[in-house]
């Protein structure tokens, strides 16, 4: 069961279809682009499936939260957690405008902790020194393995 997870700083609210206008800046990001969908239309419908919280075949989690400052609610990232069992597969985007500030360290560090998983991994485009850091943050080293182009990164 996917909750509201806070922190120093933020609020991590589960994701619902009704975000994807205040996370459409992420389409900004050529990087996110290519994997959220174009425009607002396919970030939507990409949230709506989301919100099933699982896995077409049923086998998996999709845990989704929109990270937002506590301060005024404003949004400032997306986290996301496959869930397979003992493990977990994370991603996670900044809003452009929210980049450099650490809240998407925060806010995935906060999921890892709630996940309580064994194993935490996150596959990052080799150029995207951003995701790097945060993946750094919470503890995950790069390794040789490549999936889909990006570099596997573990605990």
């Amino acid at each position: 069961m996917i909750e509201v997870i806070r922190t120093e700083r933020l609020e991590l609210r589960p994701l619902v279809a009704d975000d994807a206008e205040e996370l459409a800046e992420l389409l900004e990001d050529p990087l996110v682009n290519e994997w959220l969908g174009p425009d607002l239309a396919d970030l939507r419908e990409r949230f709506t499936r989301w919100e099933r919280r699982r896995s077409p075949d049923g086998s998996k989690e999709w845990l989704n939260w929109t990270a937002r400052r506590l301060d005024d609610g404003a949004p400032v990232a997306w986290i996301q957690a496959t869930v397979s069992g003992p493990a977990a597969e994370l991603a996670y985007a900044a809003l452009p405008s929210q980049r450099r500030c650490g809240y998407t360290a925060e806010a995935v560090r906060a999921v890892a902790d709630w996940l309580d998983a064994t194993s935490l991994e996150a596959h990052i485009e080799a150029s995207n020194k951003g995701s790097a850091a945060v993946a750094r943050a919470i503890g995950l080293k790069p390794t040789d393995e490549l999936h889909d182009g990006e570099v596997v990164w573990r605990n």
